[in-house]
């Protein structure tokens, strides 16, 4: 049984118990527990990364055939920052004939083992050699433990958000 979803007033009150030294030893199970179904372990590790390299990178590519000598490629290159903003610019190419690109500005937040990321304004225009930014509102996930292997996985749940390009709610 996993827990409910948490609004995060409550989860940072859970956060605060499992991080009181008296607290947490009086009900070991418990903390197990909600390390477990709050996926702790991971963020703790996220932000031990973030706190060591800022910005913390991540790059994701992948390649599949979608027919006979025709393949699509998709890259993905993020940075995290401390502050809880981040920067996305990711490419889309079907082998030599057409390709697709957008960078993001948006803000990011622990949850349930996922970086939940959230497009926002961008603090400045794209210029003419830049790829456009992506308008404010789209709403996606990466796991927390893909960012931290840096392998990726072969087919990403992130994908389907960025390549729809359609405000979506998690």
């Amino acid at each position: 049984m996993g827990l409910p979803p948490l609004d995060e007033e409550l989860q940072g009150k859970i956060l605060e118990y499992v991080t009181e030294p008296t607290a947490c030893v009086s009900c070991k199970p418990w903390k197990h527990f909600l390390y477990d179904n709050l996926k702790l372990d991971s963020c703790i590790r996220f932000k031990q990364c973030l706190n060591d390299k800022d910005p913390l990178a991540y790059c994701y590519s992948a390649v599949r055939p979608l027919g006979e000598d025709f393949e699509e490629s998709v890259g993905f290159n993020f940075q995290f920052f401390r502050d809880g903003s981040y920067r996305l610019a990711w490419t889309r190419t079907y082998d030599a004939w057409s390709s697709q690109g957008e960078q993001h500005y948006g803000k990011w937040r622990l949850k349930m083992g996922e970086v939940c990321c959230e497009t926002l304004e961008p603090q400045e225009e794209a210029s003419e050699t830049q790829m456009r930014y992506a308008p404010a509102g789209y709403k996606f996930a990466v796991p927390v433990e893909d960012i931290l292997s840096a392998e990726g996985t072969s087919s990403c749940k992130m994908e389907l958000y960025l390549k729809n390009p359609k405000p979506t709610f998690l």
